[in-house]
């Protein structure tokens, strides 16, 4: 079996289907990655090689083209109308990417659900879709709420609340947006008509009930009871360490050193809007809290600076799975696969997120009793930052409930289970 897969995005949504193509190949079966090229040091390390896409809708990021992280309205406005317009450029080149992916002899298309292109590739080649998910968003339920719905609403109007959630005027913009590129894109270039539009839920687009893989732990939502049976929740999907990576003698002798475990922090690809503003401010915290800390400087979101203090380390690049059993906690932004290590490693979270997913996983991680209440990163201050640390190294009960979702979260299936489901619908 030959599986295509296509996901864009940062290292969060590129490395669970690394994880997939490692297990499709330990079952026997050929893979073909297509992602963001700038993930093409990622794969090396994992023994793959990548399809490279466009990387201008990562640009958003880099570039900090997207709105500020911030309550000001009227920036947050000037900056979405610079991104959308920025954005409507880059959706027809990651197409391009795709369509040249899309070799002979491929027997299924398994896509990131907000990827563009990936159903109508499928279609293309006369073969089964399989979309994944690593939020619940796109299958209504009655169960619970859009996570990515802003608002508390009564129970009644959950299944509601993934109509408005993308009723918003940005959403609106970029599903039309999107629908157009890839309109033009099947007319010109794939001799299809239109895409019908059926609403915002890929589960049914173009009218067709699509296999769903949702690639996140029970344990951070439970499979509601009215799913129906072409969505299935395997566990996460996790890539491990690279068998090539090796720890620094530095980060080795700061982990053997001192008395206590460092506790980390680390944004992962998240920027903001004051990356030097928001290390001055955890310096800070570590300062008040007299305790030793790894920070990651990621793409930016922490700024290394020159250290005389021989409590911190900065670090640019380290595999969460082989730290965070190091550490005795994880504060973080809230990025799947930082929640997924962290939960594996079985340590205390505090989460300050920046955008949209990062406060739905937020605040699960605060209602499961493994993380204080969420802390917004444009409201992370030193003396908040330190409160909420302090509560979660101190508090025994998180301890114990982090020790209760290790064991949960590492006994499912993951993408082993994906394979598995992949095959069956295949054969």
């Amino acid at each position: 079996m030959k599986v295509l897969m296509i996901t864009t995005g940062s290292r969060g949504d590129v490395q669970p289907f690394i994880a997939l193509a490692k297990a499709l190949e330990k079952h026997g079966h050929s893979t073909i990655l297509a992602a963001s090229a700038s993930s093409q040091p990622l794969s090396r390390e994992h023994g793959l090689s990548i399809h490279p896409l466009d990387d201008g809708i990562m640009n958003i990021i880099t570039e900090r083209k997207a709105p500020p992280f911030e309550n000001n309205i009227l920036a947050k406005a000037r900056a979405s109308v610079r991104l959308i317009q920025y954005y409507s450029r880059q959706v027809s080149q990651v197409l391009e990417g795709i369509e040249n992916a899309a070799e002979p002899g491929i027997d299924a298309v398994v896509y990131r659900a907000d990827t563009p292109g990936g159903f109508d590739i499928a279609e293309w080649l006369g073969i089964r879709p399989i979309q994944v998910c690593i939020c619940p968003t796109r299958v209504p339920t009655r169960s619970f709420p859009d996570p990515l719905f802003p608002y508390r609403i009564p129970k009644r109007f959950n299944r509601l609340s993934y109509t408005l959630s993308h009723m918003t005027s940005s959403r609106i913009l970029f599903e039309i947006l999107n629908r157009r590129a890839v309109s033009k894109w099947r007319r010109k270039r794939l001799s299809f008509p239109r895409r019908p539009f059926h609403g915002s839920h890929s589960s049914r687009t173009a009218g067709t009930r699509i296999t769903t893989l949702q690639a996140l732990s029970s344990c951070i939502m439970p499979p509601p009871r009215d799913y129906p049976p072409w969505v299935h929740a395997t566990g996460f999907w996790v890539a491990g360490v690279p068998s090539s990576w090796q720890p620094s003698e530095e980060l080795l002798d700061f982990l053997a050193n001192g008395e206590d475990a460092p506790i980390y922090i680390g944004f992962g690809s998240m920027v903001g809007t004051d990356p030097e503003g928001t290390t001055r401010a955890i310096l800070k915290a570590i300062g008040t809290l007299n305790i030793r800390a790894i920070l990651t400087v990621g793409w930016g979101g922490i700024r290394r600076t020159e250290q005389t203090d021989n409590r911190i380390l900065f670090v640019d690049d380290v595999p969460l799975e082989w730290l965070f059993p190091r550490v005795r906690l994880a504060a973080h932004h809230g990025g799947v696969g930082t929640v997924s290590a962290a939960l594996r490693a079985g340590i205390p979270q505090v989460v300050m997120p920046f955008i949209e997913d990062q406060f739905f996983y937020a605040r699960r991680l605060h209602d499961l009793g493994v993380a204080p209440d969420p802390l917004p990163q444009h409201a992370l201050t030193p003396q908040k930052l330190a409160k909420v640390v302090r509560e979660a190294l101190e508090d025994n009960s998180i301890f114990m409930h982090a020790e209760r979702l290790r064991r949960h979260v590492q006994a499912e299936e993951g993408a082993d289970g994906a394979v598995r489901i992949i095959e069956s619908i295949i054969n």
